[in-house]
C-alpha cells in the first residue's frame, strides 16, 4: 500500500511540474487574453481543489490507504489539468473569417504547430519586416505572412515576404490566407520562390489539424 501511494505521490509531482511549465509558458507568449484568463481561472480552481483535498485527507495521512487515496486524486486531478493544458483550440473557417489580423496570426500559428511545424514564433505586431510567423518546417526556415481578407490578394503580401525573407534570414517564404490570390500575386510569388496557401490549403490543414491530438 505504501509503494503504491508513493508512486502516486511522484505521478503528482511530475503533472504538477509539468502543469507550471505550461502554465508559465502559455502566460508569457503572445496568445488571445481571454485564453491567459481561462488559464490563470483553472490554475487558482486546481489549486482550491487541491487545498481541499488536502485538508480532506489530513487527519487521515497517517494511514498508508488515505495517503494512497489522497495522491491517487491529486494525481487525476492534475492530469486532468495537463491534458486540458494540451489541447489546441479547433479552428473553423466562419471562425477564422470573423477574426481580426492579430487573432488570424495567432490561430495561424496554433494550426501549423499541429501540421508538424516548428519553432513557431509570432513577431511583433509593429515592424514585422512582411512576416508574421517564423517556423521551421522539414529542416527548412519558413518566414510567413497571414492575411485575413474577404477579396483576393494582390501582389502586397508577396512583396512583403520578399523583403522579409533577407532580413530574417529564412529559406522559404509564403503567404497564408483565408482568401485566394489574384494572377499578378500568382505569378510574382511563382518568380520569387514564394509558396501561396489559400483558403483550399488553410482548410486541409485545419482538417489535418482536428484529426490530430488537439
Amino acid at each position: 500500500m505504501e509503494a503504491y501511494a508513493n508512486f502516486f505521490m511522484l505521478l503528482f509531482v511530475l503533472c504538477a511540474v509539468r502543469a507550471i511549465y505550461t502554465i508559465i509558458g502559455r502566460i508569457f507568449k503572445p496568445e488571445f487574453f481571454a485564453e491567459k484568463l481561462v488559464i490563470v481561472l483553472g490554475s487558482v480552481g486546481v489549486a482550491l481543489g487541491v487545498i481541499l483535498i488536502s485538508r480532506a485527507f489530513l487527519p487521515f495521512y497517517g494511514h498508508p490507504f488515505a495517503r494512497l487515496v489522497f495522491f491517487l486524486a491529486l494525481s487525476v486531478l492534475m492530469l486532468l489539468m495537463n491534458f486540458s493544458l494540451g489541447r489546441r483550440k479547433k479552428y473553423s473557417m466562419n471562425e477564422l473569417d470573423a477574426m481580426n489580423g492579430r487573432e488570424f496570426e495567432i490561430a495561424c500559428a496554433e494550426i501549423l504547430k499541429a501540421n508538424g511545424f516548428t519553432n513557431v514564433e509570432i513577431t511583433q505586431s509593429t515592424r514585422d519586416y512582411g512576416v508574421d510567423i517564423l517556423a521551421r518546417f522539414n529542416g527548412e526556415d519558413y518566414a510567413i505572412q497571414c492575411k485575413c481578407y474577404s477579396r483576393k490578394l494582390d501582389n502586397a503580401p508577396v512583396q512583403e515576404v520578399v523583403g522579409g525573407l533577407a532580413y530574417y534570414g529564412c529559406e522559404r517564404g509564403a503567404v497564408l490566407t483565408n482568401s485566394f490570390f489574384t494572377e499578378a500575386a500568382e505569378n510574382l510569388a511563382l518568380a520569387n520562390g514564394i509558396e501561396l496557401w489559400d483558403r483550399d490549403t488553410l482548410e486541409e490543414l485545419c482538417r489535418k489539424a482536428r484529426e490530430k491530438r488537439i
